[in-house]
């Protein structure tokens, strides 16, 4: 319980009998190098699919952070990989966070509203202008 509020999501959703929203099979295969993230975070959230939203703002996460050379990213590594490549420990723990925060909601298929995609953009955007990702 503890940690579904500390990363936003409420959750009663866990009960809920309303299946998460599809992804069609071919969106697990990004190139991160080929992905225009702005505009499809704006068509994702425009089509209020704010799990796909979310997982398009960790895959522009992980683009920053390897242009900036921190870690380098390959198509079939794990999320933990890249987190051990992090050699700045303040820089690891919020990655960290917003990982986890990626993991409930893309793996663990929880079905997010507008306002905890707003909480969880928020957290993103934080880790950006805070100078993690440089």
């Amino acid at each position: 319980y503890a940690i579904l509020k500390a990363v936003g999501m409420d959750p009663r959703t866990l009960l809920s009998k309303t299946p998460p929203p599809t992804v069609p099979y071919s969106e697990f295969f990004e190139d991160i190098n080929t992905i225009d993230f702005d505009t499809e975070i704006e068509k994702a959230v425009a089509a209020h699919n704010y799990r796909f939203a979310v997982r398009l703002l960790y895959l522009k996460c992980l683009k920053q952070l390897s242009d900036a050379g921190v870690i380098a990213w390959e198509i079939d590594k794990t999320n933990s990989q890249y987190l051990y490549e992090l050699k700045n420990d303040e820089q690891r723990s919020a990655f960290g966070l917003l990982t986890r925060q990626f993991e409930y909601v893309w793996y663990g298929e929880f079905s997010i509203n507008d306002a905890v995609y707003n909480a969880i953009a928020h957290s993103f955007s934080d880790f950006n202008k805070r100078g993690k990702v440089v």
